[in-house]
């Protein structure tokens, strides 16, 4: 288990535990390899989760820590995710014919995308690419949360919205 907790002068930021190779017995998935099965938020319950992995170690879905579903996953035979389920709906995510570039999202979140001949991506938005967007004004599609939240994102996240860090040092402690 990784316990990260960051404190400022207000108390507590972050106070989260992290636990991969989860036990066989305890509630929650049974997963021997070196994904992230166990997120719990102490400052905010709601926020943790238990998350379960297919054969081929994909996220398959994720539950609060009652075993309630949150979000569910399926893939297609070549393992490029199909579908997320969620409390606000379904997305289904289509791919560019014999490629692994996504062409777009429909459903709950609906995202168009465009690549150039490279397989860069340069659109992302809301109606389907005209051709016409000049690359500088190109929006960006929402970022993918990481699996496991970084210490620098942690703590770049930190901060009491004028730019200045609100740990001093000695503040950030790691418990192992």
């Amino acid at each position: 288990m990784i316990e990260i907790d960051v404190t400022g002068p207000m108390g507590a930021v972050v106070d989260r535990s992290y636990t991969y190779d989860y036990s066989a017995g305890s509630p929650g998935p049974v997963d021997p390899g070196p994904n992230l099965d166990r997120l719990v938020d102490h400052l905010d319950p709601s926020q943790s989760r238990f998350y379960f992995y297919d054969e081929l170690d994909r996220l398959w879905k994720a539950t609060d820590l009652s075993g309630a579903p949150l979000y569910s996953y399926t893939y297609d035979a070549v393992g490029s995710r199909q579908q997320e389920t969620s409390p606000a709906g379904t997305t289904t995510t289509s791919y560019e014919t014999g490629t692994d570039r996504i062409a777009e999202q429909t459903g709950t979140h609906v995202v168009h995308y465009a690549h150039d001949a490279f397989g860069s991506r340069i659109y992302a938005g809301a109606l389907p690419y005209a051709g016409d967007v000049p690359p500088s004004t190109v929006p960006s599609a929402p970022p993918v949360p990481p699996r496991t939240p970084s210490v620098s994102s942690l703590l770049a996240s930190c901060g009491d919205g004028a730019g200045s860090p609100l740990l001093g040092p000695g503040q950030l402690s790691f418990s192992k």
